[in-house]
């Protein structure tokens, strides 16, 4: 075997462990007297120490660990010559993973280039967006009227979509949820004996208004209008009321409560007794944006289809249940001019002529045709509310559903397949403008016979007609005419030239008569037309 080269180097490690170990050896040794004489070794080139038993036992285990490494170290050298060495394997940066995962401390989080704890990186992010939308002293003019500008739109934001918030969503909530409470109590009537007797109320009261009298003794009745097609568009089911003025329920709910959404009512004119009947019964209604009270009534002036899933309207009053058959939709401008207005609120009628004739009108200006008679002796029934510009074209417009009762013994049925558009509707006289067409010839033709108008053609009774008209005109709109306008218009509206016309209606015939001349001329269709408003004034609407 050849040298190893680090041969020279283990002997001399050899021979330093040999001289430490004889200094132990030597340090173990008891030391000779004083006064004993030392001998002094023999020099030699080199000799063994002397060693103990156990020191020898333990040179020859160490000579025998030297020359064990020296072979071990022999053998790999052999190893490396023989195959090529392995490539160095990478080294891992542990250290970049660990950092990269590790999540950092609250205290080692840093705000620019300063570490700070998270309470004060979150007191330092406040007070920064609190400076940059809140004027500050150090801001120039401009940028304190920019952040003025700001705050007040942002105020008037915040103030907007709570009056959204409350007015669409809080209040309709709030107006159902009553709504409900009110039906249950009006149509649970299991326990009404037990829980209302002793109680004193109007004689013949029907039992299932007893409880809402309990809670509002302006109860006059329950409407339910509903629509029978699968959507169920229509859903009117609320409790009526009436007093002695239209401007209460406008604003106050059943229990008399503040409420924007107001409560159906009668017109004031209008008479809730037992034994009495009204020839013409006026409910109004709000037409409320979120769909409430009579808004839904509005669906009726688009569709025939609309029309003919509603054609009958259940109104109980607290003494008697009533059915109505609709027979006109119509659509009126309370913005028009004295000479183009139609007042169609009435409640009050010169004689059974001056009723048919106000039938007549109402027909003629209905969207629908229906299949609907009536007669002198019949009551009408009237929903009112207001309408949208979008839909009808007038600024100021008002709509209604007029229907007459079912008559005694008479089927509830209609044949809604005959509703259909009337093809000659008269609308307002802003509709046609405000779209650029042409009037209806009604505004501008003085010879036009409205369908179905009733005329006279003795002297004596035109004489009698027309006086009686002139002298009940002022009697009329002062009993058949609400105090105020629901939605704060006129109050009070007659037609001058209607009075002009019935007077001089009344001095033709006085004269004719007087003179014992030959037949009178009729009072014609377009006489009708001008004083179809003798009597007509505008009411309430919702």
């Amino acid at each position: 075997m050849k040298k190893h080269e680090n041969d020279d180097a283990f002997e001399v490690t050899e021979q330093t462990i040999l001289a430490l170990l004889q200094e132990l050896q030597t340090e173990s040794t008891p030391q000779p007297a004083q006064n004993e004489p030392t001998e002094e070794p023999l020099p030699t080139e080199k000799t063994a120490l002397p060693l103990s038993p156990n020191s020898e036992n333990d040179a020859v285990k160490e000579a025998a660990l030297f020359r064990t490494l020296l072979d071990v170290d022999e053998d790999d050298e052999d190893e490396e010559e023989e195959s090529p060495a392995p490539a160095p394997r990478p080294t891992k940066r542990r250290h970049a993973v660990d950092k990269r995962r590790a999540p950092k401390a609250d205290s080692d989080r840093v705000v620019g280039d300063v570490a700070v704890e998270k309470p004060a990186a979150e007191k330092n992010l406040l007070t920064r967006a609190a400076g940059s939308i809140f004027p500050q002293k150090s801001d120039p003019a401009s940028e304190i009227v920019r952040k003025c500008v700001f705050l007040l739109s942002l105020l008037v934001f915040l103030c907007s979509l709570g009056f959204l918030l409350y007015y669409m969503v809080i209040e309709p909530r709030r107006v159902q949820n009553d709504t409900a409470r009110y039906e249950k109590l009006y149509t649970d009537t299991a326990t009404i004996e037990e829980t209302t007797s002793g109680y004193d109320y109007p004689t013949g009261m029907q039992a299932t208004f007893r409880r809402l009298y309990d809670v509002n003794r302006d109860i006059a009745g329950w409407l339910s209008y509903s629509s029978n097609d699968a959507a169920k568009f229509l859903n009117i089911n609320q409790p009526v009321v009436h007093c002695d003025n239209n401007d209460t329920y406008l604003s106050h709910a059943f229990d008399g409560s503040k409420s924007r959404s107001g409560t159906l009512f009668l017109d004031k004119n209008n008479t809730v007794e037992r034994n009495m009947s009204n020839r013409v019964s006026i409910i109004y209604g709000h037409n409320m944006a979120s769909g409430m009270m009579f808004a839904k009534l509005n669906k009726l002036l688009g569709n025939v289809y609309y029309a003919r899933s509603a054609p009958l309207i259940h109104f109980n009053t607290i003494y008697e249940n009533n059915q109505y058959k609709v027979f006109a939709v119509i659509v009126s401008d309370e913005g028009a001019d004295a000479e183009r207005y139609y007042g169609y609120l009435r409640t009050a009628f010169a004689d059974d002529n001056d009723f048919m004739n106000y039938v007549a009108e109402l027909r003629a200006r209905s969207l629908y045709d229906y299949p609907v008679d009536v007669s002198a002796t019949d009551e009408l029934l009237i929903l009112s509310t207001c309408t949208n510009k979008s839909q009808v074209k007038v600024a100021d417009g008002r709509m209604a559903v007029i229907a007459r009762r079912v008559r005694d013994n008479e089927d509830t049925q209609v044949n809604t397949a005959s509703i259909t558009d009337n093809a000659d509707v008269i609308m307002p006289y802003a509709w046609y403008t405000a779209q650029g067409l042409t009037p209806h010839v009604f505004y501008t033709e003085t010879d036009y016979h409205l369908p179905d108008a009733v005329g006279t053609t003795a002297a004596a009774t035109v004489a009698t007609t027309a006086t009686t008209t002139v002298a009940t005109t002022t009697a009329a709109t002062d009993e058949a005419t609400p105090a105020t306008d629901p939605t704060g218009s006129r109050a009070t509206r007659t037609r001058t030239t209607a009075t002009t016309a019935a007077t001089t209606a009344a001095t033709t015939a006085a004269t004719a008569m007087t003179a014992a001349t030959a037949d009178v001329p009729d009072i014609s269709p377009d006489e009708s037309h001008t004083t179809k408003s003798n009597t007509q004034t505008e009411g309430t609407t919702a």
